[in-house]
């Protein structure tokens, strides 16, 4: 089972045993020297996850932000992210026949791990851990605690 995502027009699957949960979009904080697929930090309930933001991830055409578009919480690497994505559209199942290792040239890339068929064409079923790899873990944030004799 996936959870299918929109971004740039065109349909994702993230594998739903990874999806923590979905978010309407947010204010994201800046991340100062973070990679620039990353939108930046959000607040989660106390915690700061990385927002990366999958269109630019992949280098696809962006569009504006919008208050309609969805976070993706999903657990990577031991850690939690969020995906900002322009929509979720909804839980997939990978069909009768399954989900298929996609054929050449497409077998190179790094980010899909299956393709399949969906209502509205094809759906590329994404490895999460691409999303994040290693060496390009972004720390979270310390909390930093206010100096009592700073001045404003």
């Amino acid at each position: 089972m996936f959870l299918c995502v929109r971004a740039s027009g065109e349909s994702y699957a993230l594998p739903l045993p990874h999806v923590v949960r979905v978010l309407a979009a947010a204010r994201v904080s800046p991340a100062p020297g973070a990679p620039d697929w990353v939108l930046g930090v959000l607040n989660l309930e106390g915690r700061a996850l990385a927002v990366v933001h999958l269109a630019r991830r992949f280098g696809l055409a962006e569009r504006p932000l919008s208050p309609d578009d969805r976070l993706v919480v999903i657990r990577v690497q031991d850690q939690e992210i969020a995906v900002w994505v322009d929509e979720v559209a909804g839980i997939l199942s990978a069909g009768p026949g399954g989900p298929a290792a996609p054929g050449e040239p497409l077998s190179r890339s790094r980010a899909l791990s299956s393709v399949f068929a969906g209502t509205d064409g094809l759906v590329m079923a994404l490895d999460d851990a691409v999303l994040l790899p290693p060496g390009e873990v972004i720390p979270a944030p310390e909390a930093t605690t206010p100096d009592p004799e700073a001045r404003p």
